[in-house]
């Protein structure tokens, strides 16, 4: 089918599009209390992971020779380790926090202020149970409007790389940012009408998640007509329902 503008531009109306900068993420669960809710970053993490990603996997094949070329088999699938950057406090209390977190893992050797009996178990290695975030670290896309409209839970992650901040006289505004790695067993995802209701109050009324507005104002009704009675957005989700193409539907502005 040939490229139709019309098509492409009430297509974007309707549905809209995903942005990179419109995510969230959330650390929550046991592990909190493990590595030291004390920090508080429970909340404060949430505003300060800057970068992020859904996470990659892909398919492991094995190839089977019969005659001819070869078929690649599919023989497992395998989870990509994923990574975030965070924006650091003064203190770096968001470096302290996953390094506590390794220290589950590899011993509390990096504090030198053990006691004897501390020193004897330094570098024991941690049980996997005990240092893995069962079900604690969860990555959201949102819509334009903030709502979130996907959720990837990781299963069983911890922080494998926490990468070195560089210090420079020369980049004195630069905002000190730290990356850290983590590893996972596999993950969890879900869309939005596993997501519950989401609410949330608005300039012109309650918001409503998944595209419903309830206005307090007059503009706010204004705005809502000209948003959601949109002659083209409406067409637009008639012709993906009937299948048929409707082209130059005028604009409201």
């Amino acid at each position: 089918m040939a490229f139709d503008i019309d098509s492409f531009t009430a297509e974007m109306h309707s549905v809209g599009f995903a942005r990179p900068s419109d995510f969230e993420v959330e650390i929550s669960g046991s592990i909190l209390s493990k590595v030291g809710s004390s920090f508080g970053l429970s909340s404060s993490l949430m505003f300060r992971v800057s970068t992020a990603e859904l996470p990659q996997r892909n398919v492991e094949n094995i190839s089977y020779l019969e005659y001819g070329a070869p078929y690649k088999i599919g023989a497992g699938l395998n989870y990509v380790d994923t990574s975030i950057g965070i924006i650091c406090s003064p203190d770096l209390r968001e470096r302290e926090f996953f390094m506590r977190w390794q220290d589950l893992i590899g011993g509390a050797h990096r504090m030198g202020d053990l006691n004897t009996d501390q020193r004897g178990s330094q570098f024991d290695i941690g049980y996997y149970d005990n240092y893995v975030a069962k079900k604690g670290i969860t990555i959201y896309q949102l819509d334009q409007q903030g709502f979130k409209t996907y959720a990837v839970d990781l299963i069983d992650a911890y922080p494998i790389v926490i990468s070195p901040l560089s210090l420079d006289w020369s980049n004195g505004s630069e905002v000190q940012k730290l990356n850290v790695t983590l590893a996972f067993r596999y993950f969890e995802e879900r869309d939005q009408s596993k997501l519950g209701t989401q609410l949330r109050i608005g300039r012109d009324g309650l918001q409503i998640a998944g595209g419903l507005n309830l206005p307090f104002s007059i503009a706010g009704i204004k705005n809502q007509a000209k948003t959601q009675l949109n002659p083209r957005k409406l067409m637009s989700g008639l012709a993906k329902k009937s299948g048929v193409s409707f082209t130059g539907l005028p604009k409201i502005f």
